[in-house]
């Protein structure tokens, strides 16, 4: 019950195998995320756990950690530092960046790129989440995607960035998300994307 690196290792001479199936498909790795033992989770990964096993419900060690990451950051990082992929798709096929971006966890969409994730990605819907965010008016994680060197340009498909500033009123200038709007926006139309007029932009 021990958060005990040196019993990992005793389980594994005593024959336990490193990736074996528990209940549902859950491997050691992915049970010690459950229960919050870092230490354990550490050496299991040392040792060469798997990190892209998926138990029955879809899910894998990247996703669960990415899960517990505003809680127990921990163990995600330890996971990427392990080589573990941050372009892992989550059990309902969404990129693993889009947990961060759902909790608008700008800090830790930052840090997944930095360790490669994709920021161009598209989501289980196959939309560009860069769009997906503006559409949502999720401005402060487009300006962060922007900014980590998102594609914008989708202009030939039905839903683009033009579309997101096509709805007037819907993030109002006393909103806090209204700057993020701005700087997309000075952003946008200096790459030359044709975007309505943002008076608070001039």
């Amino acid at each position: 019950d021990k958060d005990s690196p040196e019993a990992v290792e005793a389980a594994l001479r005593a024959g336990a195998d490193l990736n074996a199936k528990g209940i549902g498909g859950v491997r050691p790795v992915m049970y010690a995320i459950g229960q919050g033992r870092a230490a354990a989770f550490e050496r299991l990964i040392k040792l060469g756990a798997d990190l892209s096993a998926r138990d029955n419900e879809g899910d894998n060690a990247m996703t669960l950690a990415a899960n517990a990451y505003a809680k127990r950051p921990e163990f995600l990082m330890a996971a990427l530092r392990a080589g573990g992929d941050p372009n892992t798709r989550r059990s309902d096929n969404d990129p693993l960046i889009m947990r961060f971006v759902a909790d608008n966890n700008l800090e830790a969409i930052r840090m997944l790129a930095k360790h490669g994730a994709d920021v161009s990605a598209r989501s289980r819907t196959k939309a560009p989440i860069v769009v997906d965010s503006a559409i949502a008016e999720d401005w402060d994680v487009v300006w962060t995607l922007l900014e980590l060197g998102a594609k914008f340009d989708y202009a030939d498909e039905p839903n683009n960035m033009e579309m997101a500033f096509k709805t007037p009123d819907v993030t109002p200038p006393d909103s806090p998300l209204f700057p993020y709007k701005v700087k997309c926006w000075r952003f946008l139309t200096e790459k030359g994307m044709k975007l309505p007029d943002l008076s608070a932009a001039k």
